[in-house]
């Protein structure tokens, strides 16, 4: 406890939403481009159609009776299977179904999936939804941006789970992140859900976010599944980053080792570990990444005002 009030006293200070970079726009309308810029997130209606949400589905169905399947009474996506063989079949047929309709949306000429696609599995009378939690960092998200496309499969509201999302929290300024490190939010994650707003969509629509907005979902108080598919992307060309903890932070002073990955690396590697020897090591980075809730409140206040975009 005295730790944590010295260190409350010595690393407090004012935030103040930072400017980003939104190039190049992967999004094929300029007004969900801008929108996206601002709030961080976007709600796309009646993208698929019922025989596109039905491959889906039917896809669903085959992985359950596959070996590497993994059965939770909580929250849980595909891409945490530990089975590599299931891993990569998911990925891959959820592209397959994907690419009929991402280029109604996205510029596909300008973008890569990295991780492929995954289903975000909330199991009915589930212990557990997916708590808040922004994504791992990809790329340098001051010069650019990383967006999950998180694909609806079923009608979805408070009762079994949908999306909530914080507006304007990717311009917080926690811009380094991963699975392994400690999450700058981690003291408040009861808190944030007061500030998260639900998104009630429709089998077919689409929530577009970037990787840095806060999101989550609520148990699942249904006796049915409650199924999405999220597909990272990025824009073309760019090193794809992962972060690591370094043996040097303290508790006043986090770092983190900065290493350049490709798309393998996140089926045939554990983002809990440090990468292996085959992945550059770059460089160690000093995180500026302590938040006060007094902060929050600032950049919630600051972005209701904000007039960046």
């Amino acid at each position: 406890m005295i730790r944590e009030f010295i260190k409350d006293i010595l690393l407090e200070k004012k935030r103040k939403l930072i400017k980003r970079n939104f190039k190049p726009q992967l999004f094929t309308n300029d007004q969900n481009h801008n929108f996206f810029a601002k709030e961080g997130y976007l709600h796309l209606k009646n993208v698929l159609s019922k025989d596109e949400v039905n491959e889906f589905l039917n896809l669903y169905e085959v992985i359950k009776k596959m070996n590497g399947f993994e059965v939770t009474d909580y929250y849980f996506n595909s891409i945490s299977f530990q089975d590599v063989d299931i891993r990569e079949y998911v990925r891959k047929e959820t592209l397959k179904i994907a690419n009929k309709f991402l280029p109604r949306i996205i510029d596909t000429e300008l973008a890569i999936f990295p991780l492929g696609g995954g289903f975000c599995i909330n199991p009915p009378k589930s212990i557990v939804g997916c708590r808040p939690h922004q994504d791992p960092t990809t790329v340098d998200e001051i010069e650019s941006y990383a967006v999950t496309i998180w694909i609806s499969l079923n009608d979805m509201n408070t009762k079994n789970g949908c999306m909530h999302i914080i507006p304007g929290s990717h311009l917080w300024g926690n811009v380094h992140r991963s699975i392994s490190l400690e999450w700058a939010f981690n003291p408040y994650m009861d808190n944030l859900w007061k500030y998260m707003i639900p998104i009630p969509t429709k089998a077919g629509d689409i929530v577009c976010f970037d990787v840095s907005t806060i999101h989550g979902s609520t148990q699942n108080l249904t006796d049915n599944v409650r199924l999405a598919v999220n597909i990272p992307v990025m824009p073309k060309g760019l090193p794809i980053k992962c972060y690591y903890p370094s043996n040097k932070s303290n508790i006043l002073n986090k770092k983190a080792d900065l290493y350049f990955i490709d798309e393998n690396y996140f089926l045939k590697e554990s983002q809990f570990e440090r990468p292996s020897t085959k992945y550059p090591f770059i460089e160690t980075l000093n995180l500026d990444n302590y938040f006060s809730e007094n902060n929050i409140n600032e950049l919630i206040d600051e972005h209701k005002k904000s007039k960046l975009y």
